[in-house]
């Protein structure tokens, strides 16, 4: 069993990290990388939530289910992993793609599918629907502000669980993940729009400093934070 490792912050609170074999938990969290199995869960109460999608870099809500299928096939093609010989660029020396993805799932929801009947489970008919909270992940962004290549971290929750502190824990655990994955990265980025004070309270809550401001594309004003390794 691999052994918790706790990440700091700035408000003196600890998130331990559990590594496990396609991913990692935290205290009551659960991370995978994302798969077309997905999309309904996502597309039902995530990616349609116009008050979610409209802080992504999409701006919209997904059109339909197709549309949020395209976009798991998107982030399954950076998703962190061992690299082909015939890969090259943008990738890190150790070995792995710089880029990964994880659905986020409640360990409370997780513990009570397991208690379900084998019976019931080989049933197809009226199956449990799935549940996923929210998406979170890195990839590799040229900088609204500067036009650097950079490292820039992502995640949204669904509208039902906000306010119970699952983002500064998603956020502090991926942090202490990504950086022991990637060991010759110092530096992750974080975008936010200036009007998301939610998302700008996670940030400096887990260690975040913001360190620039601008407008994104479509005129957004938003603020540029970066968190290093030896702050983690």
């Amino acid at each position: 069993m691999a052994t918790p490792t706790p990440t700091p912050s700035t408000d003196g609170t600890t998130t331990t990290i559990s590594k496990t074999e396609e991913g990692f938990t935290t205290p009551r969290l659960s991370f995978t990388p994302p798969c077309l199995s997905d999309a309904q869960a996502l597309n039902r109460e995530l990616r349609t939530q116009n008050e979610v999608m409209r802080w992504s870099r999409q701006k919209r809500p997904d059109k339909d289910l197709s549309e949020t299928e395209d976009w798991i096939r998107r982030v399954l093609s950076n998703t962190t992993g061992p690299v082909s010989s015939t890969e090259k660029d943008g990738f890190s020396g150790s070995g792995f793609r710089k880029g990964c993805s994880f659905s986020i799932r409640e360990l409370s929801y997780l513990q009570t599918q397991t208690q379900i009947s084998e019976e019931d489970q080989n049933q197809e008919k009226n199956p449990p629907n799935d549940r996923i909270i929210g998406v979170t992940g890195i990839s590799q962004e040229d900088s609204d502000i500067t036009g650097k290549r950079q490292s820039e971290l992502g995640y949204m929750f669904v509208p039902g669980v906000w306010g119970q502190g699952y983002a500064s824990e998603a956020v502090r655990g991926l942090m202490r993940w990504w950086f022991e994955v990637q060991e010759d990265t110092e530096e992750v980025y974080a975008v936010v729009a200036k009007g998301n004070a939610a998302s700008l309270r996670v940030m400096e809550k887990c260690g975040f400093v913001a360190i620039s401001e601008g407008v994104d594309g479509t005129g957004e004003a938003i603020v540029e934070f970066c968190i290093t390794r030896s702050a983690v």
